[in-house]
């Protein structure tokens, strides 16, 4: 579609906060929030160095956020379920 454009973020940090939270919260998706998923990076659950890489995908049309969703890159198996 014209006018879209896709990146990856590598951190939540890095996440429009206030864009995010719009979006998902908009939709009910309360586990989605900018803050739950900050905190699995802040309390180091979910990080490279855990086996798991941030890649937050962000569609965006000119300087707002239409769609987002976050990913990660896992690196091993160490017999998790997800």
């Amino acid at each position: 579609m014209a006018g879209l454009r896709a990146r990856f973020v590598d951190s939540a940090d890095k996440l429009p906060r206030a864009e995010w939270d719009r979006l998902a919260l908009s939709c009910g998706a309360d586990l989605m929030a900018w803050g739950l998923i900050s905190s699995f990076e802040a309390s180091g659950s979910m990080v490279p160095s855990a086996g798991w890489q941030p890649a937050d995908v962000l569609i965006e049309r000119g300087p707002r956020l239409a769609a987002c969703a976050p990913l990660y890159i896992k690196t091993h198996s160490w017999w998790e379920f997800v």
